[in-house]
C-alpha cells in the first residue's frame, strides 16, 4: 500500500486502518451502530455452513434490521439507558415512547 508517496510498513498500515475504522464509527448514526453490530455478530460465524444458514435466514435478517431501525427511531434504546438496568414494563415504555404496546412488546 502507498500512501502519500511512500509505502506503508505493516505497522503504519495498522494504525492508519485503525484511525479510519475510528473515524468512520464517529459519523455513523444510533441506527448504523445498531445494524452494523447485528451483522458483527453474525460475520466471524461465516463459514460454508454459517452461509448456508445465513441465506435461511436473510428475510429474518430484515425483519431484525426493521425492528432495530424502528426501536432506534422510537428512542427505545435511550430510554431503556435512562433506566440504568431497572425494569420497564412494555407498557411503560410504550408509553414513554408514544407508541402502541403491540409495537413494544409481545403478550
Amino acid at each position: 500500500m502507498v500512501a502519500l508517496g511512500k509505502k506503508l510498513s505493516k505497522s503504519e498500515r495498522r494504525q492508519v486502518l485503525g484511525a479510519v475504522r475510528k473515524l468512520a464509527v464517529s459519523l455513523e448514526t444510533p441506527g448504523e451502530v445498531a445494524i452494523r453490530q447485528v451483522w458483527e455478530v453474525r460475520m466471524p460465524l461465516m463459514d460454508l455452513r454459517g452461509y448456508l444458514l445465513s441465506l435461511a435466514y436473510t428475510s429474518q435478517s430484515h425483519n431484525y434490521t426493521f425492528a432495530i431501525r424502528v426501536a432506534v427511531d422510537l428512542g427505545i434504546f435511550h430510554k431503556l439507558v435512562a433506566k440504568q438496568g431497572a425494569p420497564i414494563s412494555a407498557a411503560e415504555l410504550a408509553e414513554e415512547c408514544k407508541a402502541e404496546e403491540l409495537l413494544i412488546g409481545t403478550r
